[in-house]
């Protein structure tokens, strides 16, 4: 099957999506005759943050979607300011909706979370579900980690090294975080010449923890899953731990788990290829 797919042509797209709400970017790369895989970042983070997963599904002959959920990257921002888990779900279905045949859902954090309520809520007709270092029950102080990362970013940096030391300074263990390069993927400059991250300042104006309704209902998705599902989780997630990865698996007793060893949880100047050979081997093990 992997030999079929890669004697298909490549194409490389980019493009703007319309949803009943903001109009989303996206990226595709591979065949166009390949399964639809769509790719859907984490809180902060941007399509480039699955570049170097979209080549290897390219490589094997998928049809890779790299999206920026609204308010993020090149995506536009939610005029009422709403970047609930609804909000973002409703868009990611109305893109499912829109594919000639169903895709692979592949989220991570936040993209995993949306992904959950599109396919186990929702019931849009997808292929599979991949869950990446995302579960409804995530430690208060990891939350607030992140949160406090992205406000002290609010206002800019002077330089791209400033970026780079604020990185680091969140993820010591961060192998990428001096690749400035990757790290101008993720930013803006303003006329001031000040580097802004690329998301709306309104996604961090509230706090995005998940409510007690919010992880009731992730768990109900959970337990109405009826296509193949993995879960994939960094070894050295802080945000993900074992008991909450646990949970979610009691939850959907039909869903695969996987850990990625020395990996830690994705952050918006890392990449997500780590996880690739494991999603390659789970996609030809469902035969999609």
């Amino acid at each position: 099957m992997a030999g079929s797919k890669m004697a298909l042509a490549l194409t490389t797209l980019t493009g703007r999506l319309r949803t009943a709400g903001p109009v989303l970017a996206v990226e595709c790369m591979g065949s166009p005759a390949g399964r639809p895989v769509l790719l859907l970042p984490g809180g902060g983070q941007a399509k480039h943050s699955w570049a170097d997963a979209a080549a290897v599904l390219a490589e094997a002959g998928y049809w890779a979607w790299s999206l920026d959920l609204r308010g993020h990257g090149d995506s536009e921002w939610a005029v009422d300011g709403n970047y609930t888990f609804e909000a973002h779900a409703r868009d990611i279905a109305s893109v499912v909706d829109q594919l000639p045949r169903p895709p692979v859902l592949v989220g991570a954090s936040l993209g995993g979370l949306v992904s959950l309520l599109v396919a186990g809520e929702f019931r849009t007709s997808v292929a599979a579900l991949v869950m990446v270092d995302a579960v409804p029950e995530v430690p208060a102080e990891a939350v607030s980690r992140i949160q406090q990362f992205m406000h002290e970013g609010r206002d800019g940096f002077a330089t791209l090294d400033e970026v780079a030391h604020s990185v680091q300074s969140y993820r010591p263990d961060r192998s990428g975080s001096r690749d400035l390069e990757r790290l101008r993927r993720n930013l803006r400059q303003r006329e001031d010449g000040r580097w802004v991250w690329h998301w709306d300042p309104e996604y961090i104006a509230v706090d995005r923890t998940q409510t007690s309704s919010d992880i009731e209902r992730f768990y109900r998705a959970a337990a109405r899953l009826t296509v193949p599902s993995l879960l994939l989780r960094g070894e050295t997630s802080d945000v993900v731990e074992v008991d909450a990865a646990r949970a979610l698996l009691d939850a959907a007793p039909a869903m695969e788990y996987a850990e990625i060893a020395g990996v830690g949880h994705v952050v918006t100047a890392g990449n997500n290829g780590q996880y690739a050979p494991r999603l390659l081997d789970f996609l030809a093990a469902h035969g999609l």
